[in-house]
């Protein structure tokens, strides 16, 4: 069973890792390379990552208001692809994203 456990972290682990290089282009190239990687996983994997969207956004429009809205812009984009996630996990990221956007008064 330990085993089984093990195997599905590290799936959920290369699931969610960026797979973009340097040699990819800017940071829109390289974030629409993971983009549609972060695409294919599997449904408990995009749980895992909205629940990190939900934690990185909650205060970032405060802690580094420059950063805010690059990150919070890439993370709207990046729902798109996590509809399969929880649902309310799902609705708290959208809630947190568009209230950082709010903070930051972007949008």
């Amino acid at each position: 069973m330990l085993n089984g456990l093990v195997l599905s972290f590290a799936g959920y682990v290369e699931m969610l890792t960026k797979i973009s290089k340097g040699s990819d282009g800017n940071r829109d190239a390289k974030f629409n390379i993971d983009l549609q990687h972060t695409a294919q996983a599997c449904p408990e994997a995009k749980t895992i990552k909205l629940a990190d969207i939900i934690d990185n956004s909650r205060n970032i429009a405060e802690l580094d208001p420059k950063f805010a809205a690059t990150y919070l812009i890439e993370k709207q984009r990046q729902l798109s692809v996590l509809w399969q996630g929880d649902g309310s996990l799902y609705l708290m990221a959208e809630a947190c994203i568009l209230k950082g956007l709010a903070d930051a008064d972007i949008g």
